[in-house]
């Protein structure tokens, strides 16, 4: 059997484990251990190692009790995909970690409180059912390399995506069109259907329009 990993004096997220608390082993004879951590808050709570090294438990719960407080937006959809973002940057084993933090991709300092990701996102034109997207697919999470887009968008933004240069600067094709001002579709159809070059797909008015 492998020795149980010494967690002793690390720091998870907000605990620090002390001292095992308790240990057994459950009907597949697997060890289960439980330690005794203290929490940054000044509280002391028991915590599975499982929980404490995948960070899971990040806390003693009181941050958790802290976010609801804070800005009232802990369990809800923009949270969530905030928390996922920094799962995939942080912690290996998230499914996706290969394709993030793996390649040495991660957030920004400033984003490390969910506040300042809030308000960013709130001031970006964030809605529900849009997802959060690097418009360099190959940088970080940051307020400069990020946006809001569509189910369908973001199936285009992979790293085999559309990609444009307009007077030297290169962005994937949801960003032109967010910077235009334009639908999407509109833009990707008169591209891939009928060949147009950027510039004129991103510029030229919809009979609609004309009219």
């Amino acid at each position: 059997m492998a020795r149980a990993i010494d967690l002793a004096g690390n720091k998870y997220g907000k605990l620090t484990p002390v001292k095992i608390a308790y240990k057994y082993r459950d009907k597949f004879n697997d060890m289960r251990i439980f330690w005794e951590c203290k929490c940054d808050c000044g509280n002391t709570c028991v915590v599975n190692s499982r929980a404490i090294t995948s960070g899971k438990t990040k806390s003693c719960g009181c941050l958790r009790k802290g976010v609801n407080k804070k800005h009232g937006y802990y369990g809800t959809r923009l949270y969530r995909i905030y928390q996922g973002m920094k799962s995939r940057c942080k912690y290996s084993c998230c499914q996706d970690y290969k394709y993030y933090g793996g390649r040495g991709i991660t957030y920004c300092a400033e984003w490390d409180k969910f506040e300042n990701f809030l308000e960013w996102a709130l001031n970006n034109d964030y809605k529900d059912g849009l997802s959060l997207e690097r418009i360099d697919v190959n940088g970080n999470y940051e307020p400069d390399n990020c946006c809001w887009v569509t189910p369908q968008e973001q199936r285009y933004n992979l790293t085999t995506s559309l990609k444009f240069t307009i007077n030297n600067e290169t962005k994937c094709l949801s960003e032109w069109c967010r910077i235009y001002k334009v639908p999407y579709a509109r833009v990707h159809k008169r591209i891939t259907c009928y060949g147009w070059d950027i510039v004129s797909a991103l510029t030229t008015p919809s009979a609609r329009e004309k009219k």
